[in-house]
């Protein structure tokens, strides 16, 4: 079940919703509360399927004065615009009829009254049907396109084929008869693109007739070949789509049918007439009102939608150049790669592991790696160390090694305070290591390591604990103080102890047999009269102690004379803590104990001690500490949790080979150009390409071919060069236009024959002429389409064949077709449609369909000139993320060809998601058949957040007082809209005169769009560039 909040005074479709696809409307109490009832109603009535069912509970008596006494003080209560709702938003029930008529509902079908009394009914729930909607009748006109009556047949079964649709009227003309006035209303239906490529080596007069048939008609279908064996063909796709964008107002409909049979040959004219049938009955005469814009693939005589999908591989290799890459779920028994936990775990909560690099090299002299079996927790976490007792069985051993072999079962304690000691494999030298005895288990082993050490260093090695001695044990519900209580019961010392809790208590009581009048409380000082009154008034021989502050003070008070005082608290709590000299008793003795600084300065004396613990565990002289818990992998969180909470005395976390853990994947090794060759770097002098060659020199590369049009220097050529030059890469500045033929071939004759052999290529030579296609001349369109067209297409016909790769660098404007960049998206889409050609040939390519990169680039140079371009609304590209992209697509050549035969990554396209969270209307391309299955929902929070930033101009004029205010709402709006289009503060538009020369074609179309979507209103381009007064 999917939840998203409607507005249903704004049109369902505008806010994400697809309509006439649901079965099922409740509204309770909820139609009232807007301006216009028709209106709420048709919305509603666009959602739902014919037959289905309106259920609305409402208020229908307006004679009830309670109603404007207890919501009379809210503004919603005063929102309805009709005579009859001024002094309330209710209608009595027989009204609701013929509004529901009138929005394409059956009436009232069924009404469920509150009451079977009439004069006491307030509300009643009214049930309607949605019913099938009349259509719009379509023009009887249909205008076929082509050239020189070439597709013969299908023209005829086409005219066989359209009366039956209601095309009664069909015209055949070619495109010279396009300077005649175009039919509004007709469906033009072109083929002109089928037998040959149109838009490749068109003249002025033939591009005139192209720019009026696609500025001027409202309904048109346009067919044309496989791009893949014609991709000059493919230069109509990026055309067409940024036509139907920047037209995207005034209602058009263009539809493009893409023939995609295998190989060279046309589909037959029986399957592409028939194809072309079931689209013009879908998209011209049923009109879904949502699916306008539609791009259609026949293949094998099917038709398809076309789809943009995810490349996994692409995503997990960027992510996996990241700092961001994500971890994926691996099982350890079948993962052979050391991992351990990742460093920042316990801090910022994020429990995933890493790749363990340190057991990639191999072992140093005496030193000895492990398979870990079990691993200690320490009880201390705050103070640094995660983990430090490490049992397992020994995987490596270094050269010089003379103790443990491979296969012993062996245990050691490891002094490192930095918590990587949670990990599937574990080295250290062999003087911390000991045999595990084979009657105790790994998980036994590493819960008493750390505690039982401490308790032997303090109690026996430092304070010689006698039988006859007694001795105070604080906090002993502790790992430590549990194992010291053990060893002194074990020397048959007279034991007090303190707790905090009555459980700790009775757990003294019960496991370790102290009597209760020798178990004290540590909350206070209390415990000091306690033991001198136990003692009379002599103290106690030793204390082991675990508190700071005031506590320790007193643990010190509670020493007889000649007593030993070890202290086993936490440094950092008792940093705190002070002792003055004088306060000490005579002749007693303090130490501290730490075992992490013992494992680091004095690793045998620590070993000597493990051994000990583990003989008197395997004698029955101690035994393990109670409440251990044993937990795998997947539990350590809640591991950790427990030993820093103390709910458990001594956590082990024992890895299963089933467990199933989130491990981030290791970066791949980086790709290395092969010095021995040379690379072609078409368009190298600019921004991106200047990143680009260095990425390249940095990668290996030697010899770089960097071919630019103009041979003039520039700062940015003398500084690359000079960078180049001292990475080792020596390069060849060659003055060439690639869109010239001959003068390309010159180059591979004369220029290309003293390098070492050319082996890839990235081309990424480009211009723009940005303009609304309407207005754009014949001189800008060339301009745009050589570099990308000619350019790319000489290159694939003078470089070698056998290159190990061919990269194209292209852009989304392609893809979604970029409002004033018909030329641009138009040579972007032959490009990818160019790889994917030299792909089906046998030889290596890719394109890439880049959005805006922020820090490189013709972006990054040209940002004021960037305020009108979707792709820069939102986080721009990295340079990095681009140079991980192309060597993705330069390792995919690489593995055996294409080897996912996929010649085509799109990078940085803006998702419907991005839009909502940055407070920005949906691009009409995101309604598009392309893109409505990506269309992803975005969480409540974003989701609040982006309805914050938005507030509809409806909304307010509908709340706005007389026709001042709505004026005032309309101007503010504007002015907004206005600013935000031209990036600049709404105080510098003067809403007096706008027409001033930051409102160029492309600016003025997308506001003529929001004017049309948002006020509903007719307004001319041609109105926008002028000096016109803003107030209405």
């Amino acid at each position: 079940m999917n939840f998203q909040s409607l507005n249903i005074e704004r049109r369902p479709v505008d806010q994400g919703l697809k309509l006439g696809t649901y079965d099922l409307i409740f509204a309770g109490n909820v139609i009232h509360a807007t301006a216009n009832l028709q209106n709420a109603l048709q919305n509603l009535r666009s959602l739902l399927k014919p037959g289905g069912q309106l259920v609305m509970q409402e208020g229908i008596r307006q004679d009830f004065l309670w109603y404007p006494l207890v919501f009379g003080q809210l503004s919603g209560w005063w929102l309805g615009d009709e005579p009859c709702r001024q002094w309330c938003p209710y209608i009595p029930a027989i009204e609701w009829n013929p509004l529901l008529l009138n929005a394409g509902f059956s009436g009232i079908d069924i009404e469920y009254p509150s009451s079977n009394d009439p004069d006491l009914t307030w509300q009643s729930i009214l049930v309607s049907s949605a019913i099938e909607l009349p259509k719009k009748k379509s023009s009887n006109t249909a205008v076929i396109l082509t050239i020189d009556d070439l597709e013969g047949e299908v023209i005829e079964n086409l005219q066989g084929i359209l009366p039956e649709l209601g095309y009664m009227n069909i015209l055949v003309k070619e495109p010279a008869e396009l300077e005649n006035p175009i039919l509004q209303d007709a469906l033009y239906i072109s083929l002109i693109d089928l037998e040959s490529p149109y838009l490749f080596d068109m003249n002025e007069v033939e591009y005139t007739r192209l720019k009026k048939l696609l500025s001027e008609c409202q309904n048109l279908l346009w067919v044309t070949r496989n791009p893949i064996s014609h991709p000059h063909a493919s230069m109509s796709l990026g055309l067409l789509r940024t036509v139907r964008w920047e037209r995207d107002a005034d209602g058009s409909n263009i539809v493009i049918l893409t023939e995609a049979e295998p190989g060279s040959e046309i589909a037959s004219p029986e399957n592409l007439t028939t194809a072309i049938g079931k689209i013009v009955k879908r998209q011209f005469v049923d009109k879904p009102e949502n699916d306008r814009h539609a791009e259609y693939m026949l293949q094998n005589g099917l038709i398809h939608i076309g789809r943009l999908n995810e490349w996994e591989a692409a995503d997990q290799f960027l992510a996996a150049q990241s700092s961001q890459q994500a971890p994926q779920l691996q099982r350890l028994g079948e993962y052979n790669t050391p991992i351990h936990l990742h460093e920042a775990a316990v801090s910022t909560g994020e429990y995933h592991w890493v790749i363990d690099t340190q057991h990639e090299e191999s072992c140093k002299a005496t030193e000895i790696e492990i398979e870990i079996r079990a691993i200690g927790l320490s009880s201390d976490i705050s103070a640094g160390h995660l983990a430090n007792e490490i049992a397992g069985v020994v995987s490596k051993v270094g050269p010089e090694v003379e103790g443990p072999a491979l296969g012993d079962r062996v245990i050691y304690i490891l002094g490192d305070k930095k918590g990587g000691s949670v990990r599937t494999h574990g080295r250290n030298d062999q003087l911390h290591l000991v045999r595990i005895p084979d009657e105790i288990s790994f998980e036994v082993a590493a819960g008493l390591a750390w505690a039982y050490v401490t308790a032997i260093q303090g109690l026996g090695e430092i304070a010689h604990l006698a039988p006859e001695n007694t001795i105070l044990i604080h906090t002993s519900a502790s790992d430590i103080c549990q194992a010291a209580i053990q060893y002194a019961h074990m020397i048959g010392a007279t034991i007090y102890a303190t707790v905090g809790t009555v459980e700790e208590r009775d757990l003294l009581v019960s496991d370790y047999g102290i009597p209760q009048d020798r178990i004290f409380s540590r909350r206070d000082l209390s415990f000091v009269k306690g033991i001198m009154r136990c003692t009379q008034n002599t103290g106690v021989d030793v204390v082991f102690n675990a508190l700071s502050g005031q506590a320790l003070r007193g643990s010190i008070a509670c020493l007889a004379p000649f007593g030993t005082f070890i202290d086993v608290s936490n440094p950092d709590l008792r940093a705190d803590t002070t002792v003055e000299l004088t306060s000490l008793p005579r002749n007693v003795s303090v130490h501290t104990v730490d075992i992490l600084l013992l494992a680091q300065h004095r690793p045998e004396s620590v070993r000597l001690l493990l051994i000990e613990a583990l003989r008197l565990y395997s004698e029955g002289k101690i035994s393990q500490l109670r409440t251990t818990s044993v937990m795998d992998f997947t539990q350590i969180k809640e591991g950790i949790r427990a030993a820093q909470s103390g709910k458990a005395a001594k956590v082990v976390i024992a890895p299963n080979p089933s467990n199933v853990v989130p491990v981030v994947p290791r970066p791949l090794s980086p790709c290395h150009f092969d010095p021995c060759a040379s690379y072609v770097l078409a368009g190298g002098y600019g921004g991106l390409g200047r990143s680009l060659a260095r990425w390249m020199a940095s990668r290996g590369a030697t010899s770089l071919i960097i071919l630019s049009r103009s041979s003039a220097s520039s700062p940015e050529k003398v500084e690359l060069i000079a960078d180049l030059d001292k990475m080792g890469c020596k390069v060849h500045s060659l003055a060439c236009d690639v869109a010239d033929i001959s003068s390309l071939q010159q180059l591979s004759g004369d220029g290309f024959s003293n390098l070492p052999p050319i082996k890839g290529c990235i081309q990424g030579s480009m211009v723009l002429r940005d303009g609304a296609f309407a207005g754009l001349s014949f001189k800008d369109w060339q301009a745009a389409i050589k570099p990308k067209v000619q350019g790319s297409w000489n290159l694939h016909k003078v470089l070698p064949n056998n290159m190990d790769f061919f990269i194209m660098l292209s852009s989304v404007a392609g893809i979604f077709g970029n409002r004033g960049q018909s030329n641009y998206a138009a040579g972007n889409t032959f490009q990818d449609a160019l790889a994917a050609y030299r792909v089906s040939k046998g030889m290596k390519a890719a394109s890439i369909n880049l959005g805006s990169v922020s820090n490189v680039g013709w972006v990054a140079e040209n940002r004021s000139s960037m305020r009108t371009h979707t792709a820069t609304l939102f986080e721009l590209l990295r340079e990095e993320e681009v140079h991980a992209a192309v060597e993705f697509l330069i390792r995919d050549q690489q593995d055996g060809g294409n080897a996912s035969s996929r010649s085509q990554l799109v990078l940085g396209l803006p998702t419907a998601e991005m839009c909502r969270q940055n407070a920005v209307p949906l691009p009409s391309y995101l309604n598009y058949s392309m893109f409505t299955h990506s269309r992803n929902t975005m969480p409540a929070k974003s989701s609040e957040v982006a309805q914050q930033k938005t507030v509809s101009i409806a909304a307010l004029l509908s709340a706005a007082s007389g026709v001042e205010g709505a004026v005032a709402v309309v101007s503010d709006g504007i002015v907004e809209r206005l600013a935000s289009l031209l990036a600049v503060s709404s105080s510098e538009i003067d809403p007096q005169r706008f027409g001033f020369g930051g409102i160029d074609s492309l600016v003025a179309m997308e506001f003529r769009a929001w004017i049309v979507k948002e006020l509903k209103a007719e307004v001319l381009c041609l109105m926008l560039w002028g000096q016109r007064i803003l107030g209405l």
